[in-house]
C-alpha cells in the first residue's frame, strides 16, 4: 500500500475541524512528513492567513501521525492518545494562505519513556515558513478508532 492512501483519520484521533494534516507521505523509524492543504475560511484563519497556533497544532499532528502510524502498521498495536508538553524555539516566518500546500517534516531528537522530543520544519513550495521543537507525552489513554 502507497503511504498516502493511509487514512489519516486510523491514526490520528482529532477530527475535523481541528484535523491538520490531510495525508502522511513519509515514515521511517524516527521521523516523518505530512501534507495539508490550508483551508479557505474555517476556525483558524485570521486576517486572511492561517494562524501561528494552528502550525504548532501541525507539528504537533505529524509526529502523532508517525507514532498512529508505526502503532498500526509496524507494531501492531492500538494508537495511544499523547499531549503537547512544551514547545521550544517556535518560530513562524510567514504565515500562509488558503489554498496552500504545507508539508511538515518532523525528526525524533530523543525518545524516552513515552516523551518524546522532536525537531519540526513546516514548508510550502520548499520555502520554510515555521520551525521549532515540540515535546510530546503519550497517555496510557487508547484512541478509539474511526
Amino acid at each position: 500500500m502507497d503511504i498516502r492512501e493511509v487514512d489519516i483519520h486510523v491514526i490520528l484521533p482529532q477530527r475535523e475541524p481541528f484535523l491538520f494534516c490531510d495525508h502522511i507521505v513519509e515514515f521511517t523509524d524516527d521521523s516523518a512528513a505530512t501534507e495539508y492543504t490550508v483551508p479557505a475560511g474555517g476556525l483558524f484563519i485570521e486576517d486572511g492567513l492561517l494562524r501561528s497556533d494552528a502550525i504548532v497544532e501541525i507539528m504537533a499532528q505529524t509526529a502523532a501521525a508517525r507514532l498512529g502510524y508505526k502503532a498500526i502498521y509496524i507494531d501492531h498495536t492500538p494508537v495511544r492518545i499523547g499531549v503537547i508538553g512544551s514547545v521550544k524555539n517556535f518560530q513562524v516566518l510567514r504565515r500562509p494562505s488558503p489554498g496552500e500546500l504545507l508539508r511538515t517534516e518532523i525528526t525524533v531528537i530523543h525518545d524516552v519513556f513515552g516523551i518524546t522530543l522532536v525537531g519540526a520544519e513546516t514548508k510550502s513550495r520548499g520555502e520554510t515558513i515555521a520551525s521549532g521543537q515540540l515535546k510530546i507525552a503519550l497517555s496510557d489513554r487508547e484512541m478509539n478508532q474511526a
